[in-house]
């Protein structure tokens, strides 16, 4: 397999790299030596040579081809939205065009004033980043993301960012309990 394997940058130049194989030797993973280049087209081909560790080759040539993710930015085709859910809980969420680095993104957010028992996290095959908490009812609240704030392959935002949104009003309503919590629960929404 490894022989008969070629990675094709759209310049039609060879991409070099290594194999690691799983235990069985039946999924291969291709590392190139750098990375690829953003928002490129790559062409993979896998020749009529190829042939599996019991020696029967592929019944035809397979060729496909793939393009790697753009430049890291927050993605403009969905914006940030807050939704509010209930006693004031809320969620906040930026979507970005490529994954963001899952190890190190909290140190670069700031949320002004804070959020009471805020969760702060990455969703969305880690392309989103969430914040919810207990939001106070009708108030500005600016979230920031600092310079540093970079995606999994380590490219920054580049500049600070800044995003303020308002929470919308309370909503009356009330809940009555009795008894045990997880019975003869009764629950009267304001409208």
């Amino acid at each position: 397999v490894e022989e008969s394997f070629e990675l094709f940058a759209s310049d039609g130049l060879r991409v070099d790299g290594d194999f690691e194989w799983d235990t069985t030797f039946k999924t291969a993973t291709f590392a190139p030596e750098e990375y690829l280049d953003r928002n490129t087209s790559y062409t993979i081909r896998l020749g009529e040579g190829a042939k599996s560790l019991g020696g029967l080759s592929i019944s035809a040539p397979l060729q496909v081809t793939r393009t790697t993710f753009p430049e890291f930015f927050v993605d403009p085709n969905l914006l940030p939205t807050f939704d509010s859910y209930y006693d004031d809980f809320g969620q906040y969420r930026i979507n970005f065009s490529t994954p963001i680095d899952s190890q190190a993104f909290r140190e670069h957010v700031t949320i002004l004033p804070e959020v009471h028992s805020q969760s702060l996290y990455l969703y969305d095959d880690d392309q989103s980043l969430n914040l919810s908490g207990y939001f106070s009812p009708e108030t500005e609240y600016t979230l920031t993301l600092d310079a540093g704030f970079k995606d999994v392959w380590g490219e920054p935002l580049g500049e600070e960012r800044t995003f303020t949104f308002t929470t919308p009003p309370s909503q009356p309503s009330l809940n009555v309990v009795t008894g045990r919590s997880s019975y003869n629960l009764v629950f009267i929404p304001s409208s």
